[in-house]
């Protein structure tokens, strides 16, 4: 099996992760499996895709705020923005990065967290008053370390009971007190994350709570957002 185009880590991670010597490639099909898992795995948990992106004419609403939190971030490169309440987006309505060496501009913008924070006005309100267009996400050298290392540590620890069953089934459920353990077909349940107990799950949650998407209910990230 191939890795997916937005697999969060490369072939030659994950064996250096494994332990494989260099040469050995019997379990290549296999490992691809499990990253392109685990990075299906990661990235719901998260909440959001952290492979490049392209972003056109993508349209938000407008709070009354002075800035605006894009989405998917981090951005890459920016294109344009507009703001029409009209919804014409005619020429007039582009605005422009502030320039601080000409003084020139409309707005700032943080490329990390992907927030555009306007100079001296603020958004209008109205549903599709904002339009962005902007490259966003990662590249596969700069998807960031704590990420990864948890879809190593996932793929590890599958690799590992894929080796410990003798029939080649997944453990999809442990139970250490008298202990007990359930197996079924690789990658049987999307759902569980392979075999992933509370306490796995508990330290993946920690490596990545940076990185996922804040709260709908405290206002941090648009509630709607159309893409034509």
């Amino acid at each position: 099996m191939a890795l997916d185009a937005d697999a969060l880590v490369t072939l030659a991670d994950a064996k250096l992760q494994l332990k494989i010597v260099d040469g050995d490639n019997s379990n290549d099909a296999f490992i691809e499996s499990m990253i392109n898992f685990g990075s299906d795995f990661a990235e719901d948990k998260i909440g959001r895709k952290f492979s490049e992106q392209t972003v056109t004419d993508k349209y938000f609403d407008g709070r009354g705020t002075e800035s605006l939190l894009l989405d998917p971030w981090p951005v890459i490169t920016f294109t344009s923005l507009n703001v029409d309440e009209s919804r014409r987006f005619q020429a007039a309505t582009l605005l422009t990065e502030w320039n601080p060496t000409t003084g020139v501009g409309h707005f700032t913008l943080d490329k990390e967290t992907g927030e555009i924070s306007l100079i001296d006005s603020s958004f209008p309100y109205g549903r599709d008053v904002i339009k962005a267009s902007y490259l966003a996400g990662y590249t596969a050298a700069t998807v960031p370390g704590p990420v990864k290392m948890g879809v190593l540590l996932l793929i590890d620890k599958w690799f590992d009971e894929s080796k410990q069953s003798a029939d080649g089934r997944w453990v999809l459920a442990e139970t250490i007190g008298s202990y007990s353990v359930r197996y079924g077909t690789a990658f049987d349940s999307a759902s569980s994350g392979g075999s992933t107990s509370d306490p796995m799950l508990s330290r993946l949650i920690e490596l990545w709570k940076p990185y996922m998407v804040p709260s709908i209910l405290a206002g941090d990230r648009p509630t709607y957002v159309r893409t034509v």
